[in-house]
């Protein structure tokens, strides 16, 4: 369990970050980003990010506490401009802390999903439909089982994880698979609410982070590393290629004979080169009529996937309203059988004075009327009959 009772300023929080290389990200540290290093950051930037990084790392149950122990350092050290960026970080949603924690406590098993998003950015970029088969599969795998862990961990800190909050987990994770500013955004590690993608355009981030400017350079540089990768791959390749192809012959002609010889074998290879382009050009014609075909079909498949994502999130929110409506009857009710047990009560307690006094003015009409008849009887009056 965290402590509940707030970071001491200016103590250090691990570091989250995923590194690719030649296209291939590396596993994520143990924690959360604490700072984005940047030449344009300044101090206050950088004091806001580390105090961000300290607070987020909390348990959910100690966020305003230690908020607030923030505020108060900062003010203490005559920093009102710091205390009052500190006093309005927002809390994070359910799922959004969840997925804070996960960065933290399950670093190997989110440096494993991020690695899997980079396989299929690069296959959906390559059209490799075989490779996204599989790894969609594998993705699938991998979700459920962050999903499973999600919950494990979530009971070790001594939290309950409600359905909306699973499935808001899973979808943020969803959309860190998809695109490289969500991938930023996950492993910073101060999430304040879930993401969300469509699969089609990029991942929106706007109010999902609690300081969003500490962000925009570690994207950058995510993506950059994601092109180099790609680039410097496509450059080797084509600069081996080259290397071949284009090496100088440095041999000494000694004779016409071999000359002639040379200038024949060299029409002979042209003619052969002319044949394989224009083969390499139909191949090429045929392969682009195909991925323009498959992205087609992916298009569409991608349009029904995200209009039954839309029905679904609209069907959650009416059970949602729906959900609330009931429970606004069910504690209306309850006010007013409280008040009805009230008034039984209150019914109860009455009828049983009710009943003490009607005891006592029967013993008292019986003595009053014992005492009448010894009177009688003493004057020599008959009975009453």
């Amino acid at each position: 369990m965290a402590n509940q009772n707030g970071p001491k300023r200016g103590e250090k929080s691990a570091t989250t970050a995923a590194k690719v290389d030649s296209g291939s990200a590396t596993e994520v540290d143990s924690g959360p980003a604490t700072e984005v290093e940047s030449g344009s950051a300044t101090d206050a930037e950088k004091e806001l990010t580390a105090a961000a990084a300290e607070l987020y790392a909390l348990d959910s149950n100690g966020f305003t506490v230690g908020r607030n122990v923030l505020a108060k350092q900062a003010r203490g050290d005559n920093n009102r401009a710091l205390a009052a960026s500190i006093a309005a970080l927002a809390k994070p949603s359910a799922s959004a802390w969840l997925v804070n924690m996960l960065v933290r406590h399950r670093p190997a098993m989110i440096s494993e999903l991020m690695n899997l998003g980079h396989s299929l950015r690069r296959a959906n970029d390559e059209l490799d439909h075989e490779q996204l088969r599989e790894l969609s599969k594998e993705r699938r795998s991998l979700l459920n089982a962050v999903g499973a862990e999600s919950r494990q961990l979530a009971h070790d800190l001594g939290h309950k994880v409600s359905g909306p909050a699973a499935v808001e987990v899973e979808q943020t994770l969803w959309a860190a698979l998809t695109d490289v500013g969500a991938v930023a955004a996950v492993l910073s590690g101060q999430l304040i609410r879930p993401l969300s993608t469509n699969g089609l355009d990029s991942v929106d981030l706007a109010g999902a982070l609690a300081v969003p400017g500490s962000l925009s350079e570690s994207t950058n540089q995510t993506a950059d590393s994601v092109d180099a990768g790609r680039s410097a791959a496509a450059s080797a390749g084509a600069g081996a290629d080259k290397t071949a192809a284009g090496e100088p012959r440095r041999r000494t002609q000694a004779a016409a004979g071999e000359a002639e010889a040379k200038r024949a074998e060299a029409q002979t290879n042209r003619a052969q080169e002319d044949e394989k382009a224009k083969q390499a050009k139909q191949a090429k014609q045929a392969k682009q009529a195909k991925q323009a075909l498959l992205a087609e079909q992916a298009q569409r498949a991608a349009d029904d996937a995200a209009a039954g994502l839309e029905r679904l999130q609209q069907r959650m929110l009416a059970v949602g309203n729906r959900r609330a409506a009931l429970e606004g009857e069910r504690d209306e009710l309850d006010e007013r059988l409280r008040i009805l047990r009230q008034n039984l009560d209150a019914l109860e307690d009455e009828s049983a004075d009710l009943g003490r006094d009607l005891d006592t003015c029967r013993r008292t009409a019986e003595k009053a009327r014992r005492t009448a008849a010894r009177t009688q009887k003493r004057l020599g009056f008959d009975e009453p009959g």
